[in-house]
Protein backbone atom coordinates (compact mmCIF):
# COMPACT_ATOMS: atom_id res chain seq x y z
CA UNK A 1 0.00 0.00 0.00
CA UNK A 2 1.03 3.83 -0.65
CA UNK A 3 2.06 6.41 1.62
CA UNK A 4 -0.84 8.72 1.78
CA UNK A 5 1.27 11.42 2.96
CA UNK A 6 3.21 11.17 0.43
CA UNK A 7 2.74 14.06 -2.80
CA UNK A 8 1.64 13.32 -5.96
CA UNK A 9 4.46 13.19 -8.51
CA UNK A 10 4.77 15.73 -11.07
CA UNK A 11 6.82 13.10 -13.37
CA UNK A 12 4.50 10.83 -15.18
CA UNK A 13 6.71 7.78 -16.78
CA UNK A 14 7.42 8.13 -20.58
CA UNK A 15 7.17 11.85 -20.27
CA UNK A 16 10.52 13.95 -19.06
CA UNK A 17 8.37 17.44 -19.08
CA UNK A 18 8.26 19.05 -15.79
CA UNK A 19 4.66 20.57 -14.62
CA UNK A 20 6.06 23.83 -12.72
CA UNK A 21 8.22 24.50 -16.27
CA UNK A 22 5.48 23.45 -18.55
CA UNK A 23 4.71 27.24 -19.66
CA UNK A 24 8.25 29.39 -19.84
CA UNK A 25 6.10 32.32 -21.23
CA UNK A 26 5.79 35.01 -18.59
CA UNK A 27 3.55 38.20 -19.82
CA UNK A 28 4.73 41.18 -17.59
CA UNK A 29 8.49 40.22 -19.13
CA UNK A 30 6.91 40.21 -22.56
CA UNK A 31 4.70 43.27 -21.94
CA UNK A 32 8.27 44.94 -20.98
CA UNK A 33 10.10 43.56 -23.82
CA UNK A 34 7.43 45.16 -25.85
CA UNK A 35 7.39 48.54 -24.09
CA UNK A 36 11.30 48.55 -24.64
CA UNK A 37 10.70 48.15 -28.62
CA UNK A 38 8.23 50.46 -28.84
CA UNK A 39 10.82 52.96 -26.80
CA UNK A 40 13.91 52.09 -28.69
CA UNK A 41 11.36 52.51 -32.17
CA UNK A 42 10.53 55.81 -31.15
CA UNK A 43 14.04 57.37 -30.32
CA UNK A 44 15.18 56.06 -33.45
CA UNK A 45 11.92 58.01 -35.25
CA UNK A 46 12.26 60.80 -33.18
CA UNK A 47 12.99 64.62 -35.35
CA UNK A 48 16.78 64.37 -33.15
CA UNK A 49 17.88 61.33 -34.56
CA UNK A 50 16.17 60.55 -38.20
CA UNK A 51 17.68 63.18 -40.05
CA UNK A 52 21.37 61.79 -38.57
CA UNK A 53 19.67 58.43 -40.30
CA UNK A 54 18.73 59.78 -43.75
CA UNK A 55 22.26 62.10 -43.67
CA UNK A 56 24.58 59.17 -43.16
CA UNK A 57 24.32 57.62 -47.01
CA UNK A 58 25.33 60.94 -48.08
CA UNK A 59 28.34 61.55 -45.76
CA UNK A 60 29.43 58.11 -45.91
CA UNK A 61 29.37 58.62 -50.34
CA UNK A 62 31.83 62.10 -49.28
CA UNK A 63 33.79 60.55 -47.39
CA UNK A 64 34.59 57.38 -49.72
CA UNK A 65 34.62 59.41 -52.68
CA UNK A 66 36.78 63.22 -50.86
CA UNK A 67 38.35 62.27 -47.56
CA UNK A 68 39.84 58.92 -48.49
CA UNK A 69 41.38 59.99 -51.48
CA UNK A 70 42.61 63.13 -50.52
CA UNK A 71 44.59 61.45 -47.29
CA UNK A 72 45.68 58.74 -49.83
CA UNK A 73 47.24 61.79 -52.29
CA UNK A 74 48.54 63.62 -49.22
CA UNK A 75 50.45 60.02 -48.46
CA UNK A 76 51.36 59.76 -51.90
CA UNK A 77 52.96 63.07 -52.08
CA UNK A 78 55.51 62.00 -49.02
CA UNK A 79 56.73 58.81 -51.47
CA UNK A 80 58.73 58.56 -55.10
CA UNK A 81 55.76 57.00 -57.05
CA UNK A 82 56.66 56.41 -60.15
CA UNK A 83 54.70 54.24 -63.26
CA UNK A 84 58.01 53.33 -65.21
CA UNK A 85 59.21 51.60 -61.75
CA UNK A 86 57.80 48.54 -59.74
CA UNK A 87 59.82 49.67 -56.00
CA UNK A 88 58.26 53.15 -54.45
CA UNK A 89 60.19 54.43 -51.51
CA UNK A 90 59.42 56.92 -48.88
CA UNK A 91 61.00 60.66 -49.83
CA UNK A 92 59.77 62.67 -46.71
CA UNK A 93 59.27 66.17 -48.11
CA UNK A 94 61.57 65.56 -50.85
CA UNK A 95 59.35 66.32 -53.94
CA UNK A 96 58.32 69.75 -51.93
CA UNK A 97 62.10 70.60 -51.72
CA UNK A 98 62.29 69.65 -55.23
CA UNK A 99 58.96 71.38 -56.06
CA UNK A 100 60.12 75.00 -54.31
CA UNK A 101 63.53 74.99 -56.79
CA UNK A 102 61.75 74.13 -60.20
CA UNK A 103 61.11 76.93 -62.21
CA UNK A 104 58.25 75.27 -63.68
CA UNK A 105 56.25 75.55 -60.54
CA UNK A 106 56.67 79.24 -60.24
CA UNK A 107 55.38 80.35 -63.53
CA UNK A 108 52.77 77.74 -63.49
CA UNK A 109 51.64 79.70 -60.44
CA UNK A 110 52.35 83.11 -61.89
CA UNK A 111 50.22 81.99 -64.57
CA UNK A 112 47.30 80.33 -62.44
CA UNK A 113 46.90 83.92 -60.61
CA UNK A 114 47.03 86.04 -63.74
CA UNK A 115 44.35 83.72 -65.06
CA UNK A 116 42.30 83.25 -62.47
CA UNK A 117 42.40 86.76 -61.35
CA UNK A 118 41.59 87.48 -65.20
CA UNK A 119 38.93 85.41 -65.75
CA UNK A 120 37.03 85.56 -62.85
CA UNK A 121 36.76 89.92 -62.83
CA UNK A 122 36.07 89.62 -66.48
CA UNK A 123 33.15 87.12 -65.68
CA UNK A 124 31.86 88.81 -62.75
CA UNK A 125 31.55 91.89 -64.56
CA UNK A 126 30.33 90.37 -67.70
CA UNK A 127 28.00 88.76 -65.86
CA UNK A 128 26.66 91.03 -63.40
CA UNK A 129 25.93 93.36 -66.63
CA UNK A 130 24.10 90.35 -68.13
CA UNK A 131 22.08 89.47 -65.29
CA UNK A 132 21.09 93.25 -64.71
CA UNK A 133 20.02 93.43 -68.49
CA UNK A 134 18.16 89.74 -67.88
CA UNK A 135 16.48 90.89 -64.57
CA UNK A 136 14.28 93.13 -66.57
CA UNK A 137 11.05 92.60 -68.22
CA UNK A 138 12.39 92.27 -71.77
CA UNK A 139 10.63 90.39 -74.54
CA UNK A 140 12.21 87.38 -75.22
CA UNK A 141 13.76 87.40 -71.97
CA UNK A 142 13.83 83.16 -71.35
CA UNK A 143 15.51 82.96 -75.03
CA UNK A 144 18.18 85.01 -74.13
CA UNK A 145 18.84 83.68 -70.64
CA UNK A 146 19.26 80.40 -72.35
CA UNK A 147 21.50 82.08 -74.92
CA UNK A 148 23.82 82.80 -72.73
CA UNK A 149 24.05 79.99 -70.42
CA UNK A 150 24.45 77.65 -73.84
CA UNK A 151 28.17 77.73 -73.94
CA UNK A 152 28.58 76.69 -69.97
CA UNK A 153 26.22 73.71 -70.88
CA UNK A 154 28.76 72.36 -73.52
CA UNK A 155 31.91 70.74 -72.19
CA UNK A 156 34.96 72.29 -72.00
CA UNK A 157 36.90 70.20 -74.13
CA UNK A 158 34.40 70.91 -76.56
CA UNK A 159 34.69 74.95 -76.28
CA UNK A 160 38.54 74.39 -76.06
CA UNK A 161 38.87 72.71 -79.58
CA UNK A 162 36.43 74.83 -81.16
CA UNK A 163 38.41 77.73 -79.96
CA UNK A 164 41.82 76.05 -81.06
CA UNK A 165 40.34 75.68 -84.77
CA UNK A 166 39.26 79.12 -85.22
CA UNK A 167 42.46 80.36 -83.76
CA UNK A 168 44.70 78.33 -85.62
CA UNK A 169 47.04 79.62 -88.02
CA UNK A 170 46.47 79.61 -91.86
CA UNK A 171 42.98 77.57 -91.32
CA UNK A 172 40.87 79.20 -88.39
CA UNK A 173 38.41 81.80 -89.23
CA UNK A 174 39.33 84.10 -87.18
CA UNK A 175 42.88 83.92 -87.82
CA UNK A 176 41.87 84.41 -92.02
CA UNK A 177 40.01 87.01 -91.12
CA UNK A 178 42.39 88.92 -88.99
CA UNK A 179 44.92 88.31 -91.74
CA UNK A 180 42.70 89.75 -94.08
CA UNK A 181 42.68 92.47 -92.26
CA UNK A 182 46.61 92.54 -92.17
CA UNK A 183 46.41 91.97 -88.38
CA UNK A 184 49.17 89.20 -87.74
CA UNK A 185 48.21 87.91 -84.13
CA UNK A 186 50.11 84.98 -82.89
CA UNK A 187 47.70 83.25 -80.68
CA UNK A 188 49.92 80.66 -79.77
CA UNK A 189 53.09 81.32 -80.54
CA UNK A 190 53.84 84.56 -77.65
CA UNK A 191 52.96 83.11 -74.15
CA UNK A 192 51.50 86.30 -73.09
CA UNK A 193 48.93 86.33 -75.77
CA UNK A 194 48.28 82.74 -75.76
CA UNK A 195 47.89 83.18 -71.49
CA UNK A 196 45.43 86.07 -72.92
CA UNK A 197 43.73 83.41 -75.01
CA UNK A 198 43.18 80.95 -72.78
CA UNK A 199 41.89 83.60 -70.36
CA UNK A 200 39.46 84.88 -72.90
CA UNK A 201 38.09 80.87 -74.12
CA UNK A 202 37.61 80.59 -70.19
CA UNK A 203 35.57 83.81 -69.87
CA UNK A 204 33.06 82.70 -73.20
CA UNK A 205 32.38 79.35 -71.42
CA UNK A 206 31.73 80.47 -67.93
CA UNK A 207 29.75 84.39 -67.98
CA UNK A 208 26.73 82.02 -68.28
CA UNK A 209 27.46 79.99 -65.01
CA UNK A 210 28.36 83.64 -63.30
CA UNK A 211 25.37 85.68 -64.77
CA UNK A 212 23.34 82.69 -63.53
CA UNK A 213 24.76 82.88 -59.67
CA UNK A 214 24.54 86.83 -60.34
CA UNK A 215 20.73 86.94 -61.13
CA UNK A 216 19.84 84.89 -58.56
CA UNK A 217 20.97 87.30 -55.85
CA UNK A 218 19.08 90.01 -57.91
CA UNK A 219 15.84 88.11 -57.62
CA UNK A 220 16.11 87.75 -54.09
CA UNK A 221 16.48 91.68 -53.56
CA UNK A 222 12.90 93.33 -52.50
CA UNK A 223 11.36 95.20 -54.99
CA UNK A 224 10.50 97.60 -52.63
CA UNK A 225 13.65 99.45 -52.60
CA UNK A 226 13.78 100.19 -55.80
CA UNK A 227 10.57 101.57 -55.98
CA UNK A 228 11.13 103.77 -52.51
CA UNK A 229 14.61 105.04 -53.97
CA UNK A 230 12.60 105.37 -57.67
CA UNK A 231 10.33 108.01 -55.63
CA UNK A 232 13.24 109.89 -54.54
CA UNK A 233 14.61 110.87 -57.60
CA UNK A 234 17.15 108.01 -57.54
CA UNK A 235 18.46 107.07 -61.28
CA UNK A 236 19.66 103.83 -62.10
CA UNK A 237 23.26 104.16 -61.39
CA UNK A 238 22.65 105.48 -57.80
CA UNK A 239 20.23 102.47 -57.66
CA UNK A 240 22.96 100.59 -58.46
CA UNK A 241 25.40 102.05 -56.57
CA UNK A 242 23.34 102.27 -53.59
CA UNK A 243 21.39 99.29 -53.42
CA UNK A 244 22.30 97.06 -55.77
CA UNK A 245 25.71 96.10 -55.13
CA UNK A 246 25.86 96.65 -51.18
CA UNK A 247 22.93 94.03 -51.11
CA UNK A 248 24.61 91.57 -53.58
CA UNK A 249 28.05 91.34 -52.28
CA UNK A 250 27.75 88.00 -50.44
CA UNK A 251 26.37 86.69 -53.68
CA UNK A 252 29.44 88.15 -55.59
CA UNK A 253 32.06 86.95 -53.30
CA UNK A 254 30.17 83.13 -53.36
CA UNK A 255 30.66 83.42 -57.19
CA UNK A 256 34.13 84.60 -56.82
CA UNK A 257 34.88 81.53 -54.01
CA UNK A 258 33.95 78.96 -56.63
CA UNK A 259 34.85 80.97 -60.40
CA UNK A 260 38.38 80.94 -58.03
CA UNK A 261 38.78 76.99 -57.42
CA UNK A 262 37.42 76.47 -60.51
CA UNK A 263 40.10 78.50 -62.68
CA UNK A 264 43.00 76.97 -59.71
CA UNK A 265 41.90 73.68 -60.69
CA UNK A 266 41.02 73.76 -64.21
CA UNK A 267 43.06 71.39 -66.25
CA UNK A 268 41.08 70.97 -70.10
CA UNK A 269 40.93 74.54 -71.36
CA UNK A 270 44.80 75.39 -71.15
CA UNK A 271 45.41 71.39 -71.84
CA UNK A 272 43.11 71.75 -75.61
CA UNK A 273 43.73 75.21 -76.27
CA UNK A 274 47.18 75.77 -75.72
CA UNK A 275 48.81 72.85 -74.18
CA UNK A 276 50.93 74.71 -72.14
CA UNK A 277 53.15 75.70 -75.21
CA UNK A 278 54.93 77.01 -76.38
CA UNK A 279 58.01 75.90 -74.29
CA UNK A 280 55.47 74.87 -70.86
CA UNK A 281 55.08 78.94 -70.78
CA UNK A 282 51.35 78.40 -70.20
CA UNK A 283 50.89 76.06 -67.79
CA UNK A 284 48.46 76.30 -64.88
CA UNK A 285 49.13 74.74 -61.54
CA UNK A 286 46.22 72.29 -62.98
CA UNK A 287 48.17 71.17 -65.97
CA UNK A 288 51.28 71.09 -64.57
CA UNK A 289 50.15 68.49 -61.89
CA UNK A 290 48.62 66.93 -64.50
CA UNK A 291 51.45 66.50 -66.69
CA UNK A 292 53.74 65.36 -64.46
CA UNK A 293 51.60 62.51 -63.42
CA UNK A 294 49.97 61.23 -66.35
CA UNK A 295 52.31 62.56 -69.13
CA UNK A 296 55.49 61.59 -66.77
CA UNK A 297 54.63 59.19 -64.69
CA UNK A 298 55.75 60.73 -61.72
CA UNK A 299 52.69 60.33 -59.06
CA UNK A 300 54.50 61.13 -56.12
CA UNK A 301 55.52 64.39 -57.45
CA UNK A 302 52.24 65.32 -59.01
CA UNK A 303 50.68 64.11 -55.39
CA UNK A 304 52.57 66.84 -54.10
CA UNK A 305 51.24 69.47 -56.73
CA UNK A 306 47.92 68.43 -55.95
CA UNK A 307 48.61 69.07 -52.26
CA UNK A 308 49.99 72.57 -52.91
CA UNK A 309 47.06 73.59 -54.92
CA UNK A 310 44.55 72.71 -52.35
CA UNK A 311 46.18 74.65 -50.03
CA UNK A 312 45.96 77.47 -51.83
CA UNK A 313 42.49 76.78 -52.70
CA UNK A 314 42.04 76.39 -48.53
CA UNK A 315 43.72 80.16 -48.36
CA UNK A 316 41.77 81.55 -50.95
CA UNK A 317 38.25 80.37 -49.44
CA UNK A 318 39.34 81.13 -45.81
CA UNK A 319 40.08 84.88 -47.12
CA UNK A 320 36.70 85.11 -49.05
CA UNK A 321 34.79 83.81 -46.30
CA UNK A 322 36.57 86.43 -44.13
CA UNK A 323 35.63 88.67 -46.05
CA UNK A 324 32.18 87.37 -46.55
CA UNK A 325 31.59 87.98 -42.55
CA UNK A 326 32.69 90.69 -42.61
CA UNK A 327 30.04 92.24 -45.17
Amino acid sequence: MGNPNKEPSTVKEGNTSKAPFADHRNPATNEEGAAGLRETLKKLTSDRVIPYILVAPAVFLVLALTIYPSIYVIGTSFTDWNLTRTVTKYVGFQNYVDMASDPLVLRSLFNTSVFMVGSTALIIILGLALALALNQPVRFRAFFRSSVVLPWALTAVVVGVMWHSMLTPDVGIVDYMLMSARINVPFFLDPSIALGTMTVVEVWRSTGYGMIILLAGLQGINGTLYEAAHIDGAGFWNSLRFITLPLLIPTILVAIILLSIRSVNLIDIPLVVTGGGPARMTETLGLYMWKESFSFYHIGYGSSVAVVMFIFNLILTVFYIRVLTRS
